[in-house]
């Protein structure tokens, strides 16, 4: 069943990869690799050319503009 994330507050199953628990994990929060559950690091793996700072600095760009 879908329902909102207590992490990210969008909505997805607990089952699946939560989008804010990943994004702590590849800026380099505190504690942020020991919460990505099974779903997060399975996300990771089947995206290895993501690339945040590409992410990031795009976001920045299109606010900028």
């Amino acid at each position: 069943m879908i329902s909102e994330c207590t992490i990210c507050c969008r909505l997805h199953t607990p089952e699946q990869a939560c989008p804010l628990r990943i994004a702590n994990a590849y800026t380099m929060q505190p504690h942020a690799l020991e919460q990505l559950t099974d779903a997060d690091k399975a996300w990771m793996k089947t995206h290895p050319a993501f690339d945040v700072l590409d992410t990031l600095e795009d976001a920045i760009a299109d606010t900028m503009a």
